[in-house]
């Protein structure tokens, strides 16, 4: 099957790509909360503290977002499993 040439798995494998790359930048913006701690709210609930979240860095995070992500969400939202 083609569409203007381009085979229909490389035009899916594509939109998961940029699908993932999308959904990895939105997620990201909204963790900024952990990522710059509130060195005051720490002190009052130190059980909850991120300490890994300073280690984070978004290139590390790109090869699984373009690659496996929707479809592990997919298989997620379908089995309703962790």
């Amino acid at each position: 099957m083609s569409l203007s040439g381009l085979n229909l798995n490389y035009i899916l494998i594509l939109l998961n790509a940029i699908f993932g790359a999308i959904l990895l930048e939105i997620s990201w913006a909204k963790l900024s909360r952990f990522r710059n701690p509130n060195a005051e709210l720490d002190e009052h609930f130190p059980a909850f503290r991120r300490t890994d979240a300073l280690t984070w860095r978004k290139w590390k995070l790109y090869p699984g977002a373009v690659t496996i992500m929707i479809p592990r969400f997919i298989f997620f939202v379908f089995t309703m499993t962790i």
